[in-house]
């Protein structure tokens, strides 16, 4: 295959993460310019159009987009603290969903195949450098609903890698045994239907 560039070509600025839309024909991205004040922009997989939704300053790192393609979930930061916000996908403000424990700037954060809930890794605490892996459920209005609920709880560091497309699990790296391994946690909707296996 052929490599092309989806974003500008412009000396100085720099992509640091992206999402791919479910439909395949979007990727969303985080565009810094030398600044430092980064935009959250959309350009087709053509690399022929690109939208600004959100303008700099709010430093959003996008992680995933909802399966029905109308939300972004991503990472950002507020006055020194991190969250997980959701963004409307036609453009508009981003809506912070929930407060990150420890350095979560760029970890990895999912929907749930139905896009009702989000799974992302999480600090045992504050200044903790190992993980374990969540799920927070999502109301009709894509507001959180109650506290999040651990999938994976363990000494070790488990960061999240994946959720299924079947919605039937989640792929996640563990140094459980010493060596960083992926392992897979099935589920049963949205709660762990066994214990995690290597993959």
């Amino acid at each position: 295959g052929q490599s092309r560039d989806l974003t500008p070509a412009q000396t100085g600025f720099w992509v640091n993460t992206s999402a791919v839309s479910p439909d395949g024909a979007q990727v969303a991205y985080s565009w810094w310019p030398p600044d430092e004040q980064s935009e959250l922009r959309v350009s087709d997989l053509a690399g022929a159009s690109h939208r600004t939704l959100v303008p700099k300053g709010e430093y959003l790192e996008p992680t995933d987009w909802s399966p029905d393609g109308r939300w972004i979930l991503a990472t950002t930061r507020a006055k020194g603290e991190v969250y997980w916000a959701l963004v409307p996908a036609s453009g508009g403000p981003p809506r912070k969903i929930h407060k990150a424990r420890g350095q979560a700037w760029t970890v990895a954060a999912k929907f749930t195949a139905d896009g009702k809930a989000i799974v992302f890794s999480h600090a045992q605490s504050e200044g903790a450098r190992e993980k374990d892996i969540y799920l927070l459920e999502l109301g009709a209005d894509m507001a959180p609903v109650g506290a999040p609920v651990p999938l994976v709880q363990h000494p070790a560091n488990d960061e999240l890698l994946a959720v299924m497309l079947d919605g039937k699990g989640i792929l996640f790296l563990s140094d459980r045994k010493g060596a960083k391994d992926a392992w897979y946690l099935p589920l049963s909707g949205h709660r762990p239907a066994g214990e995690p296996v290597l993959a």
